[in-house]
């Protein structure tokens, strides 16, 4: 379920739980659930939008939070880690 989760972020970027949640036909809890555990186990780290825009390294054209970024508006994402990438390229 980690990993499944590690690899719907990496496939499709933006998503909300409830995204995710319905891509791997569980619930937002379980989801959230999973989530928690890749943080802490360093696969994914928070960023919290309080970056100056464009810092997340993204193109601010395809993101869905532009418009949030660019006004300071407060919200969180996930990324993935160095390692979360390397644990994907690993695993077929």
């Amino acid at each position: 379920m980690l990993e499944a989760v590690l690899r719907e972020i990496q496939k499709n970027g933006y998503l909300s739980k409830n995204q995710i949640a319905a891509a791997l036909g569980t619930s937002p809890g379980l989801v959230e659930e999973a989530l928690t555990q890749l943080i802490n186990l360093g696969y994914l780290k928070v960023e919290d939008g309080s970056s100056p825009p464009a810092a997340c390294g993204q193109h601010c054209a395809g993101c869905p939070y532009s418009r949030q970024c660019a006004r300071r508006l407060p919200f969180k994402t996930v990324v993935l880690t160095g390692k979360g990438e390397r644990l994907l390229r690993q695993t077929p």
